[in-house]
């Protein structure tokens, strides 16, 4: 067959270009939560340090097996000035991977797992930092860290953007991967990715795009803040509660057999934590917590949507409520009266989320901010070595934080998490185990 010279081809190549995906639009549930600091998780388990090299390959394959059914997780957040949004884009070098460290420790694992104070030091150093590309344009979605203990033991540590997810897609995802590495199996519970599926209600978009054109406009370094940077002298303790006692709380406070475990427990630390702050009457005192709207939203959608869907709620009173002979009781009706009103209507009152936001954000302001929820079943992560040993999250450096999770060795118990300065924290946890 005759070649012909290639002056003689009929078809000549014009242009060549790569062409990338669209990037990913984000919801307006998703664009409120930018200047928040990542979800950052540490789950600790028992093993041999024998075993870390292998446990490290597992953990690597079924990582990269979960990330096909989280796609959008391999991806970089960068902000748009075009749409003044955030989006999620894989036109990037290094694009559609996600890092994974590789560490070993000398500390005593034993130690870091049954102190109930926390070692923030420690901590912050097992939870990865996301990476910023790009100039700072381009940030990370979600980091990996593992690592070793020399005397046996494990931490994984799992940063994630909090404009991608809330809480629960957090734990969709982690439980996923754990899944993956226990069985083997790719059979996990497929996420439902597309955000075409949430309508956004018109006062909230009016709202973002209000505040939006008021914010700064130095959105290149907002979005990864860490949540322990520049940590000013903040004591964070750990408490296991025991359903009897929870029960207890909850006889104390009201005949009513309609209080939850979380407005119990949260009541009993807003009443301890503002005592132990020593917060004169007359102030005014603030207690938040988030709502998931996925059941509530109309048409509602699945508990494997995979983004945000959280809405604030706030609660102001004067502290001589809380410090009245029947501060419990006020406190605990309080909180479930909002809860209440949230479930009917997690919008209520959202055109006023910028000067609640703005007060819980006054240093001088006695706050309790409520994060994650024991609904997550967090201690069910097992990636082939049963439920950790312990879980902890890396909050913001903001006293009053409170976080509360599902206890690992009792259904029906809670581990909480409190924030504050140590001169307050010995007083606030003597009032909190023994029910003040």
């Amino acid at each position: 067959m005759e070649v012909l010279p290639r002056n003689d081809r009929s078809i000549r190549v014009i242009n060549i270009t790569k062409v990338s995906a669209s990037p990913q639009n984000l919801s307006i549930y998703d664009q409120f939560l930018a200047s928040s600091p990542p979800i950052k998780a540490l789950l600790f388990f028992p093993t041999d340090p024998l075993d870390f090299p292998s446990i490290v390959v597992k953990l690597k394959n079924s990582l990269s097996k979960a990330l096909m059914h989280f796609y959008p997780l391999t991806g970089r957040l960068a902000w748009s000035p075009d749409s003044n949004k955030f989006e999620i884009t894989h036109d990037i070098i290094g694009q559609s991977s996600t890092t994974f460290i590789e560490a070993e420790c000398d500390e005593d694992f034993s130690l870091l797992v049954n102190s109930d104070v926390h070692n923030v030091r420690v901590y912050s150093e097992l939870v990865p930092d996301l990476g910023v590309e790009d100039g700072g344009g381009a940030i990370e979605v979600v980091s990996v860290q593992v690592t070793g203990f020399r005397g046996g033991g494990l931490a994984i540590g799992v940063s994630m953007h909090h404009v991608v997810v809330d809480g629960r897609a957090y734990w969709n995802f982690v439980k996923s991967w754990a899944e993956i590495c226990r069985t083997g199996r790719e059979s996990v519970v497929v996420p439902l990715l597309d955000r075409s599926a949430v309508r956004e209600p018109d006062e909230l978009t009016r709202l973002y795009l209000k505040s939006s054109r008021s914010s700064s406009t130095t959105r290149k370094s907002e979005p990864n803040k860490s949540p322990l940077s520049q940590a000013p002298p903040l004591s964070r303790k750990t408490f296991q509660l025991k359903q009897s006692f929870i029960q207890a709380l909850k006889d104390r406070a009201t005949q009513s057999p309609k209080v939850s475990s979380f407005v119990a427990v949260c009541a009993h630390a807003w009443v301890c934590s503002t005592k132990a702050r020593r917060v004169p009457h007359h102030e005014k005192i603030i207690f938040s917590f988030m709502v998931d709207c996925r059941s509530l939203l109309r048409p509602p959608l699945p508990e494997n949507y995979f983004g945000n869907l959280i809405t604030p709620y706030f609660i102001e009173i004067e502290a001589s409520e809380l410090l009245s002979e029947n501060g419990l009781t006020f406190a605990t009706m309080t909180i479930q009266t909002a809860v209440w009103r949230a479930l009917k209507d997690p919008l209520e009152d959202c055109n006023a989320w910028p000067v609640w936001l703005a007060k819980t954000r006054d240093p001088s302001r006695a706050i309790v901010n409520v994060c994650s929820s024991p609904k997550f079943r967090s201690y069910e992560t097992d990636f082939g070595w049963g439920k950790p040993e312990r879980i902890e999250f890396l909050m913001r450096d903001t006293a009053g934080t409170f976080v509360l999770v599902d206890a690992r060795d009792e259904v029906g118990g809670l581990q909480v998490c409190m924030v504050l300065p140590p001169s307050q924290m010995e007083e606030f946890s003597g009032l909190f185990m023994n029910g003040f």
